[in-house]
């Protein structure tokens, strides 16, 4: 059952893809057998934004891309993610939308590369070689990163000859927080901080 349903989805996607090449009088055939309801969630969608395309309703095509993408996310099929993605990546490349065919095409590379898929990654990474030297844009399987790790260099160099330089450890904590809070505009919390000094006494030194 569930390769009979696959063999139909690859089938109208084949015969979608031929559309845009075929004769005016071949075209009607393929567009036939694009039509089929019985294809489940991710490539009912899926279909069903090709066949938007073809009949020129753009709106309806993106939308249909977005959820074909996101059921078979739901469902775990990341083949079919990697699928709709590289798919919606050329709809928007050959209407001119660079850098949003860039975002679909990364995603589908990623799918690609999750599912050992190495062949797809090698075609996409010929076809489209920014893809592989853009790593600016994480993949659908990283974690979010905090604003730790989004510090700048400068940052980092202050608070690393802070760290090197400051033998007084109530100066030392002064000097980094000083540091933070330059980074995330917490301006504020810099007089709490001497305030917190002072209360404390007297400073005292590290000892060696």
């Amino acid at each position: 059952m569930f390769e009979s349903a696959e063999y139909r989805l690859y089938g109208a996607l084949a015969h979608a893809a031929v559309w845009d090449h075929a004769t005016p009088d071949q075209r009607p055939r393929h567009f036939d057998s694009v039509l089929d309801p019985t294809l489940g969630a991710a490539g009912g969608a899926l279909v069903g934004a090709e066949i938007a395309r073809i009949e020129g309703r753009v709106l309806d095509a993106q939308e249909l891309y977005d959820e074909a993408i996101r059921a078979a996310h739901k469902y775990g099929f990341v083949h079919n993610q990697a699928i709709a993605s590289e798919i919606a990546g050329r709809f928007y490349a050959e209407r001119g939308y660079e850098k949003i065919a860039a975002t679909y095409l990364r995603n589908a590379r990623a799918c690609y590369l999750r599912w050992g898929a190495d062949g797809k990654v090698r075609q996409l990474d010929d076809l489209y070689p920014h893809l592989r030297m853009d790593n600016s844009i994480p993949d659908s399987t990283a974690t979010i990163v905090t604003p730790v790790e989004q510090l700048d260099l400068a940052t980092v160099i202050r608070v690393s000859e802070a760290v090197s330089g400051e033998i007084v450890f109530e100066k030392l904590i002064t000097t980094l927080m000083s540091s933070a809070i330059e980074h995330v505009g917490a301006e504020h919390a810099n007089d709490a901080l001497l305030y917190q000094i002072e209360e404390q006494g007297a400073p005292k030194r590290l000892s060696r």
